[in-house]
């Protein structure tokens, strides 16, 4: 599996049934305090595709930006 993708899953099983902030598995995935996990989208596929129900939980428009939040559904 992925480095990337292991992070995220564990960032999203530490916070099951919680809304995360993607800009929040962005730096996790990354690995770095201020990184940008390249292809994000396809890191939650490969969850998905693990047997995980992740969820695009809500999102939000702060200040015309768009602000985007993943839940792990057990």
């Amino acid at each position: 599996m992925n480095s990337q993708t292991s992070r995220i899953l564990q960032h999203l099983i530490d916070r099951v049934d919680l809304d995360v902030p993607s800009v929040d598995l962005h730096r996790i995935g990354s690995g770095k305090e201020n990184g940008w996990c390249g292809s994000f989208s396809r890191r939650i596929s490969d969850i998905r595709k693990l047997g995980y129900n992740v969820i695009k939980s809500k999102e939000e428009s702060v200040n015309g930006q768009r602000h985007t939040f993943y839940k792990l559904i057990p």
